[in-house]
């Protein structure tokens, strides 16, 4: 009896060790399967992402292909086209003269002789377009300021002859007649010029982009932002930086254009905005950069499609309008000082809201917060 107990006694922990085994061996299993499975999820994943990316790469491929076809396609064939016209033409003239009924052979030869030179130098002539458009496109600035470097033009003869010397020293003198500045006190007469600076006649198209440039500041500013006009203050040395806005640790790099309505702006602009940003960004530690595009126009298609590619801000259609213009600035020593949008550091001036300074509309506002006009610097006091 004993032995069929112990007997029995083995069997039952031997079940219950077998039991166990069978356990924690699908135990295991199940593991692995979720381990198997997980990690099947994992690289179910990243085989989409790798399929959004390859897609992404693919649309950006695309792009690039189309931008350079319509870059390099055309200019040759229009050029040939051009070329072809033009022999016909004359061929025709030529022709006519030869074989009319009384010919003019020696007015034939002479077109002859024509064609061949008029033909070759249509072919230069849009070689020389072609090359044209791709400095343009590596300078996009060019467009801007090649052939328009005056600025709101005052007759130097009347201007040197009827005012003194220390007249002339003052900027108003370029908005207003010498009797107007003589009989006038200082608050009026500055304050027509002011008025005269809005209305004076026709600007150049730099005067006008300074302007612009200046309103899209003002409206930074006025939201908090510490603005360098660079663009104004460097020219052909701005990098295509018009601005440079600052709060914080963010940086905007703005470009602005203020072009007719009837212009397009293409990529050539959009590539220079994203390559000056980019390389900012690689200069300034813990700063994040962000290319910023304001333009009174709008964007191509293609130029649109890269500015999302690129992650630049753009603001389109984006109108011009008069705008408390007089930067009411303090000094280090505590100097209350206005500045005109004529005067010598206007551009120069940081206007900081926290410190009490502001933006005025009128030259006897500002004169009133106690503000007094900036001196012309010369050297001397």
């Amino acid at each position: 009896m004993e032995v069929l107990i112990f007997f029995g006694i083995i069997f039952v922990l031997a079940f219950l060790g077998w039991v166990a085994k069978i356990y924690y061996e699908h135990k295991s299993m199940k593991i692995n399967l979720l381990e198997l499975q997980e990690r099947l999820n994992k690289y179910d994943s990243e085989a989409r992402q790798f399929a959004a990316k390859k897609k992404e790469l693919k649309k950006k491929e695309d792009l690039f292909l189309r931008l350079f076809r319509e870059r390099t396609q055309n200019y040759p064939v229009v050029g040939e086209a051009w070329s072809n016209l033009i022999e016909i033409t004359e061929s025709e003239r030529e022709r006519a003269l030869r074989y009319k009924s009384h010919p003019a052979l020696r007015a034939a030869d002479e077109i002859k002789f024509i064609k061949i030179e008029k033909k070759e130098l249509v072919k230069e002539l849009i070689s020389w377009k072609y090359k044209a458009a791709n400095y343009e496109a590596i300078y996009p600035w060019l467009v801007d300021e090649l052939g328009d470097d005056i600025q709101d033009n005052v007759d130097a003869n009347i201007f040197y002859s009827v005012y003194t010397e220390q007249e002339r020293a003052d900027p108003v003198a370029q908005y207003i007649s010498p009797e107007a500045y003589r009989s006038l006190s200082v608050t009026e007469r500055n304050q027509l010029a002011l008025e005269r600076y809005w209305l004076h006649g026709k600007k150049s198209k730099w005067m006008i982009g300074k302007m612009y440039e200046r309103y899209t500041g003002y409206l930074y500013e006025k939201s908090g932002w510490d603005v360098q006009y660079f663009g104004i203050q460097k020219r052909y040395e701005d990098l295509g930086r018009d601005l440079i806005a600052k709060k914080g640790n963010v940086v905007h790099v703005i470009q602005c254009k203020h072009w007719s309505k009837f212009k397009t702006i293409y990529e050539n602009h959009i590539f220079q905005l994203f390559g000056t940003a980019y390389s900012m960004g690689q200069e300034l530690n813990d700063i994040v950069v962000t290319p910023v595009f304001y333009t009174s126009t709008l964007l191509s298609d293609t130029a649109n499609e890269f500015s999302k590619l690129l992650g630049i801000k753009v603001k389109q259609g984006f109108k011009f309008s008069q705008y408390p213009c007089i930067k009411c600035n303090i000094s280090p020593k505590g100097e209350k000082i206005y500045h005109l949008p004529f005067d010598q550091q206007y551009d120069t001036t940081k206007i900081t809201p926290k410190k009490g300074e502001l933006y005025a509309e009128t030259v006897a506002e500002a004169e009133r917060l106690g503000f007094r006009r900036a001196f012309k610097w010369t050297g001397n006091k």
